[in-house]
């Protein structure tokens, strides 16, 4: 007998500024799913101004995510008995501006709380998904913008993240580089990602990738509704997977259009 899925949720969000320094804002989503039932979702936050230069900010969310058609009822390992899988994201941050804006940079460091993951485990020989026991990760994240002239810029990212409970195609640490560089109709972009320890399995074994991605893309505005661009991605042919046993492509080169009305 078939299956019906569905879901639908309703949301309502507040935000209270004080002061012209304090931001105070809060929010409510109520969600149903036909399976599952109701799920509350609430979140809190704050983003504070002791300078115009300076932003101290942080949050309290709570996130879940249903089992999909998939998980529930499709082949070997399905299990039609899953529970939704819940956390609590706990962060904190500042952001601060240097040398009149040219210079943005950010700290943020987060915790995340949880329970029910979804896993495959072998029970009987055969795999199968359940819901796991509790789980508590940690990380940080710093970020900046640096616009050295009107037409150059550059971004930075990097992220840590410690997982008590792996957790899959999630990366222990993540570098991002890019610049983008503006010539009367011409916009260059050229970026670098680095992905270390992502956790490709975790049952029976762990297995970890790593990895380097160089992307590229020239933008021509040939008039002011059409823009003719060329990008290449992967352009050190890296091998590399995101999902165990399937492969990313390699190089790959890309021309198209834009048209803006």
């Amino acid at each position: 007998m078939a299956q019906l899925l569905y879901e639908f949720a309703g949301y309502t969000l507040l935000q209270q500024n004080l002061l012209n320094k304090l931001t105070l804002s809060g929010g409510f989503r109520l969600d149903y799913n036909s399976v599952a039932g109701f799920e509350p979702v609430p979140s809190v936050g704050f983003a504070y101004n002791p300078t115009k230069f300076t932003l101290i900010k942080g949050s309290i969310s709570k996130g879940f995510r249903y089992p999909t058609l998939r998980e529930l009822y499709m082949w070997a390992p399905a299990n039609d008995s899953l529970n939704a899988e819940r956390m609590v994201n706990y962060e904190a941050g500042i952001s601060q501006r240097f040398l009149k804006d040219k210079l943005i940079a950010e700290v943020t460091i987060f915790h995340s709380v949880g329970d029910n993951l979804i896993k495959t485990q072998m029970q009987g020989g055969i795999p199968r998904y359940v819901n796991t026991g509790n789980f508590s990760n940690w990380g940080m994240e710093f970020s900046g913008i640096l616009d050295l002239l009107e037409n150059l810029n550059f971004e930075f990212n990097y992220s840590y993240i410690h997982m008590q409970m792996p957790v899959l195609a999630t990366p222990k640490h993540q570098v991002f580089l890019a610049g983008s560089y503006t010539w009367k109709r011409f916009k260059f972009n050229l970026s670098f990602q680095s992905i270390n320890d992502l956790f490709l399995e975790i049952e029976p074994d762990i297995d970890l990738e790593s990895y380097n991605l160089l992307n590229s893309r020239i933008l021509f505005h040939l008039s002011k509704h059409i823009e003719i661009y060329f990008k290449t991605e992967n352009m050190l042919n890296e091998y590399y997977e995101i999902n165990k046993d399937y492969s990313m492509p390699g190089f790959l080169g890309f021309l198209g259009f834009n048209f803006h009305f």
